[in-house]
Formats: structure tokens, sequence, C-alpha cells
């Protein structure tokens, strides 16, 4: 009776007002089995009720949305998604005060139960998903794979809810809040390990969903050998009138995982009707200052050409990494500024690490350093820092 009262407790938290049962429940240890396999355990076997209130539009009285179901549980539950069991909804009554009725059956809604304390994943919802004002209903089923669920619709002409089958046929999809597009995803894999991933964004109005988005990632299988590359594409089109028009690639080098400024990558976008390179990143392997240098460049559309805003070059060592960060003035395509990160072990100071930072300035055509920051970090565990700032001309410390 304690996990009877907990669960009705988060049913009235999460919006549904008025739970009731109609007999009291069986008690949950004597329903369970004696082995080990999954087993469906039946914990109601009598009807509960839930009253949720909606007002779909100012022009019609608030609805009472009462929803008929039963609580069944998994034992033993689910490892992967530590579900227990499912309150399942099939039968829904819709009234107001104005004396509108509308019973609804064979609803497939099936809200999923969490942990211990029965938190309910989620619960019906509202919006207006067709674009006439009125707010619609959305009873998701979140117990069959692939996930379902039943869309019911306001129809003015009729004056009631109706099953819209378009939407649960397109269903999953996500909606987004301000522009009420419809977003769906799907993945596709083929011989090679080349994975392909679509979305596509849909409006649904006067009964027809049209496309408006989409998209196509192209994925190469993960890497196995350490100087394997391969590209990743993506490619972004958008509605233009009745055509759908490719406003952006990115192309990108697979040894990353994900959109950084790291690896060669190109990104090229729609511009004055045609397709051209606004963004690259360039990267190489030279040898400056006697070491051998990783070195990234970023190059950004100014005006008419590429010009180069961002350079990195990080040389590595068995116990120590030296990065240089510098920024480029576009308009005179001089180095503006410089930050170095030099990370090394000291095992002198019984130091397990020790971080530095400096940070310079162009001043009179010149790299001025401008401070450095020292971070220590001591084998046994507290951590100090020491910093210096270029003061009237001279580096002065002033934190330690």
């Amino acid at each position: 009776m304690k996990k009877l009262f907990i669960g009705l407790l988060c049913l009235a938290m999460l919006g549904m007002l008025g739970c009731a049962l109609n007999e009291p429940a069986l008690q949950y240890d004597e329903l369970l089995p004696q082995d080990d396999e999954p087993t469906l355990v039946l914990i109601y076997d009598r009807p509960f009720h839930a009253v949720t209130p909606i007002t779909i539009h100012p022009s019609i009285p608030e609805f009472a949305l009462t929803q008929y179901g039963y609580l069944v549980f998994y034992y033993p539950p689910d490892p992967e998604r530590n579900i227990i069991g499912y309150v399942r909804v099939h039968t829904m009554v819709i009234t107001n005060e104005a004396g509108f009725y509308q019973r609804l059956e064979n609803l497939t809604a099936a809200v999923g139960i969490y942990d211990e304390i029965w938190l309910f994943s989620c619960q019906t919802e509202f919006r207006d998903l067709n674009g006439d004002g009125y707010r619609d209903i959305k009873l998701p089923n979140r117990e069959t794979r692939p996930r379902t669920a039943d869309f019911l619709l306001w129809c003015s002409d009729a004056g009631k809810f109706v099953f819209n089958e378009t939407l649960r046929e397109l269903y999953p999809f996500s909606v987004e809040w301000d522009t009420d597009l419809l977003n769906t995803s799907t993945f596709s894999t083929d011989d090679l390990g080349y994975r392909t991933h679509y979305s596509r964004s849909y409006l649904y109005r006067d009964g027809a969903l049209e496309l408006q988005r989409k998209r196509r990632v192209h994925s190469p299988p993960e890497r196995t050998e350490p100087d394997s590359r391969a590209e990743r594409i993506a490619e972004y089109f958008e509605r233009m009138g009745n055509d759908m028009v490719l406003v952006r690639r990115d192309t990108q080098d697979s040894r990353w995982n994900s959109w950084d400024e790291n690896w060669d990558r190109e990104i090229q976008e729609l511009v004055n009707g045609e397709l051209i390179t606004v963004h690259r990143t360039r990267t190489s392997a030279v040898v400056e200052d006697g070491e051998l240098w990783d070195v990234v460049e970023r190059l950004e559309l100014v005006g008419a050409e590429l010009a180069l805003v961002w350079r990195r070059r990080t040389a590595r060592g068995d116990e120590q990494t030296l990065r240089d960060y510098f920024h480029f003035d576009i308009d005179s395509g001089e180095l503006m500024s410089m930050r170095r990160y030099y990370q090394y072990t000291n095992t002198d100071e019984n130091v397990a690490l020790h971080r530095v930072n400096h940070s310079y300035m162009r001043i009179n055509g010149e790299l001025v350093l401008m401070f450095t920051h020292h971070e220590f970090f001591y084998t046994d565990g507290p951590i100090r820092h020491r910093r210096y700032e270029r003061i009237n001309g001279e580096m002065q410390l002033i934190r330690e």
C-alpha cells in the first residue's frame, strides 16, 4: 500500500488531477514469481481513472479529460531502461460544463514507471499541431519499439476530436516550439560500414505534410588504422518556393568525432545563389624552432576572399606539451596577440603537474608579455597558483 500511495502522489505531481482506484490493489509481494524468468505481473485487476483539465481555445469552455486504464509491472525490471512497469490507458472521456461529451476507446497510450518511487516518464501533451489555432492531444505509447502515439486533432466543423492517421504514421517526431516543424530522424548503414543519418522537418497544414528542411550526414566507419582517413559530409537543404535547395555543405576529416576546429574541414554556404567556401581549417606537421609542431590554421571568408584569422601550433614531448595560439588582424594580416600554454611534470618540487599560461599583446609592432599564470598540482592533493602581471613596464608577482 505504501507503493500505491507513492504512485498516486507522482501522478498528481505530474498534472493528473483527481486520481482514484475503484478497488484496493493486490499486494505486490504476493504476485512475484518464484523464478528469475521475465514475467508480466498484473498488479491491479480493476481500472483507475485520472482527470486532466485542458483549454484548447479561448472560445471553448475548459475540457476535463478522464483517462481510464490500469497498471502493470515487470518482474524482474528491465535492466537496460530501469523500467519496472507501465501505466496503460485504453479509454478517454472528454467533457465540459457546456454539455460536451466524447468517448474515445481503443487507445494505445502507455506511460513508463521508473525506479522505486514510481516516476512516470511522460504525460499527455497538448499543442496546436496543424496550425488551426486549436490545441490538439498527443497520447504517447512508450512501451512499444519503435514508439507510437495516438493523435486527437480538434475538428471545428465536426465540433469534436478526431483521430489523425497521418501524424500517427509519421511518428516518432519532435516538435520545434518556435516553428511548429515536425522533425524526424532515420539511420542506415551500408555493407562497408558507412553510416548515413537522415533528418527531415515537415509542416502539417490542411491535412498534408510539406517537407521544409532536410539534412544528410554521411559518416565513415570507425577508424581501425592509426593513419586511416575518410571524409564525413553533412548536407543541409531548405525549401525555397517549390524546390529543396542545398544551402550548406560541411566536409570534415573523420579522424575527429566532433564538429571541432581540428583536422581538415571545409564549410560551404549558399551566397547569392552560389555555394561558396566560407570556412576552411587546415592541419599540417612542420618543423619550427628545431621541434616538430602540429599546426592548425583557420580561414574565414572576409569580403570576397578567405583570410587567415587563427593559428595554433602544438609540440609534444614525453612529459611536456607546448602550445601557442596566434590571432591575426584581418585588415593588416599581422599577428596581433599570442597565448602560450606550457604543461610539464616537475618532480623536484613534488609537483605532479605544472601548467603555465603566457599572454602577449602587440604594442608598437612588438609582442609584449602581459601576464604569466602558474598552476601547481601537488602529489598530496592541493592546487596552488602564482600569477605575474606587467605593471609600469615590469612583471610583478600579484598572487601566490
